[in-house]
């Protein structure tokens, strides 16, 4: 294998002498012989000592300016620059002549301190508030809508989860303050019109139409619906039961239960149990 650079041209075979160069004293290679070596996309045979040098001396003056830098870390260059202007014009004031100028300065500096700490504290307080009103906001809602079905004689575990999304909450400014109220919303947030003379539609409005549908009706007791499978009298906790208490079961198991037992017989079973859970 040709060498990039040799002493003598009979270091190599003759048929090689011919792709040497005699090198050049700018070189520092006077006397020598260097290998001709023809570039192509970006490869070529040079000298990188110097490169080599300058790579390693930019790498030294990096390492020495994060040392440096490091004594800075934390500190705001926009406050940092601020506070050296404010340095510099303190130095040129005589605190003869211009004491009020110095307790302004003063002033302004802890006030501004004070604003920043209560601004962080308004932002927790701002979000501690959003969290509760979101809690008291989902539980009135979520109690509105178990009255409005218990009151329609319907099953709560089963319709609650139909119920609950278009249920809405919102604070009525009245004489007497801010009252909560809910209204009925469709699926897209916009309040639904009752059947009351153009008025907003209520919960329990919002219960009768579902006890009227269908898919809903059997679901309540006195609808005339008591599910495609009733047995008219047979014992509560069969197949469908599996034993367990209502609370306990899935969805899938409460509707297998009202189709083994009634949808009369399921309400009667699922007081039995809050009662005696209570």
């Amino acid at each position: 294998m040709p060498k990039a650079i040799i002493n003598k041209l009979d270091e190599v075979s003759e048929p090689l002498r011919g792709e040497y160069r005699p090198g050049t004293a700018d070189e520092g290679l006077d006397g020598k012989f260097v290998l001709i070596v023809e570039g192509q996309d970006g490869w070529m045979l040079e000298n990188v000592n110097g490169l080599k040098t300058a790579l390693s001396q930019e790498r030294t003056d990096h390492n020495a300016s994060k040392q440096q830098l490091k004594a800075f870390e934390g500190i705001d260059p926009a406050k940092a620059k601020e506070a050296i202007t404010k340095v510099a014009e303190l130095g040129t004031l005589d605190p003869k002549k211009d004491v009020d100028k110095l307790v302004e300065e003063k002033v302004n500096s802890q006030l501004g301190q004070l604003n920043e700490r209560h601004a962080g504290e308004k932002t927790a307080l701002e979000k501690r508030i959003e969290a509760r009103d979101a809690l008291l906001r989902n539980t009135f809602q979520r109690e509105a809508a178990v009255k409005a079905i218990a009151d329609a004689k319907g099953d709560v575990d089963l319709l609650l989860p139909h119920v609950l999304p278009s249920v809405a909450f919102e604070l009525e400014e009245t004489d007497n303050g801010l009252v909560p109220k809910v209204k009925v919303v469709d699926d897209k947030g916009n309040t639904r019109i009752g059947d009351n003379m153009g008025g907003n539609m209520t919960i329990e409005q919002r219960i009768n139409e579902m006890k009227n549908h269908d898919k809903f009706s059997r679901l309540f007791d006195g609808s005339g619906h008591s599910g495609t499978g009733d047995q008219g009298g047979r014992p509560a906790g069969g197949s469908g039961g599996s034993g367990k208490k209502i609370s306990q079961m899935s969805r899938k198991e409460k509707a297998g239960l009202i189709n083994e037992i009634g949808q009369v017989k399921y309400n009667e079973r699922a007081r039995e149990e809050r009662q005696a859970e209570a």
